[in-house]
């Protein structure tokens, strides 16, 4: 299978778990021995990408080191967005490995955030994880398919 053909297929692969995700339970909210709440993955996503407003607030200076990781987190899905339409053009494999990159570290954010607030991952929240990782693997096809030529 060419590049072109496994990219496709692993971007919508990952599209098919990502999707889901959002409207799945992503975390348990409430503090240890409380009775557990939870949230759907698109309003986890709306508060960690509305978060990023402290930037222009300009209160990202005094923002602690949850609400740091909140932030970083809150990048995922725009710079995926990002990373999908330089998808079209091959030739900024470059820009698409930067963003992959800047991704991962996003999600890695999340689990820190997730343990410094005390909130519990559900299954929304591993598809979208899953989702990312599928999008993003399709990059390694290129370079594995440069390294065997």
């Amino acid at each position: 299978m060419s590049y072109r053909g496994i990219r496709v297929l692993t971007v919508l692969v990952g599209l098919c778990l990502l999707v889901p995700a959002f409207f799945l339970p992503a975390i348990t909210t409430g503090p240890p021995g409380s009775e557990p709440g939870s949230q759907v993955g698109w309003v986890c996503a709306v508060m960690a990408t509305a978060s990023l407003a402290g930037i222009f607030k300009g209160s990202i200076a005094s923002a602690t080191s949850d609400i740091l990781c909140l932030m970083a987190s809150g990048l995922v899905n725009p710079l995926l967005l990002l990373y999908l339409f330089f998808c079209i053009w091959p030739r900024l494999v470059w820009i698409r490995l930067a963003l992959a990159l800047i991704v991962v570290a996003g999600v890695v954010s999340s689990w820190e955030f997730f343990y410094l607030s005390h909130f519990t991952p559900k299954i929304g929240h591993f598809l979208w994880v899953a989702g990312i990782l599928v999008i993003l693997a399709g990059e390694l096809a290129r370079l594995s398919q440069k390294r065997a030529a």
